[in-house]
């Protein structure tokens, strides 16, 4: 049978559109497929990541952990986060690794900036742990995919001007 009008405009993504996962980062929703969950058939949105395959039910408490590819007005905004001095983290690991945990959960690109902001603050002052690195390398890599698909500039591009940002970031630091 196939699909109505109506039922078309009910989904909530379309192929093509770009998507931000809060645990993968972004990724393209390639198209929808039909997959056999518990014995029971669903339809599921198959989103490709640069290092996964997601599959996302349709009709799934699962959409909160997907958004939109930020607007160029709050890349913009990002941007600026991540060029204003870092906060001070905790010192204690362990309260530091829950922030990174939190803000990781909460998903959204201000979020991800100051995180990144901060992590690389620290980094200036102190030294992170392996975990910390990996994080923030790991987020770094999804902020510039990121800014690259919302600003409609090639990633290579957005990768010098997010590292050459760092680069005049760490200059300010004390």
């Amino acid at each position: 049978m196939k699909n109505s009008k109506a039922d078309n405009r009910s989904r909530l993504f379309r192929k093509g559109d770009w998507v931000v996962h809060y645990q993968y980062g972004p990724g393209q929703v390639v198209g929808r497929e039909k997959k056999i969950i518990e014995g029971v058939p669903v339809h599921c949105y198959r989103i490709e990541t640069s290092d996964s395959i997601l599959w996302l039910p349709e009709d799934s408490e699962f959409k909160s952990r997907i958004r939109p590819i930020a607007s160029p007005t709050t890349m913009r905004k990002a941007i600026r986060i991540l060029k204003a001095p870092a906060d001070p983290m905790q010192s204690a690991f362990h309260k530091r690794r829950q922030r990174i945990r939190d803000d990781t959960l909460d998903g959204s690109l201000i979020t991800t900036a100051t995180l990144i902001r901060d992590l690389r603050g620290r980094k200036g002052r102190r030294s992170l742990n392996e975990n910390e690195m990996r994080s923030l390398q790991r987020l770094s890599d999804r902020f510039i995919l990121e800014w690259s698909l919302s600003l409609d500039v090639p990633l290579e591009e957005a990768r010098q001007a997010f590292n050459a940002l760092t680069l005049e970031a760490q200059a300010k630091e004390p």
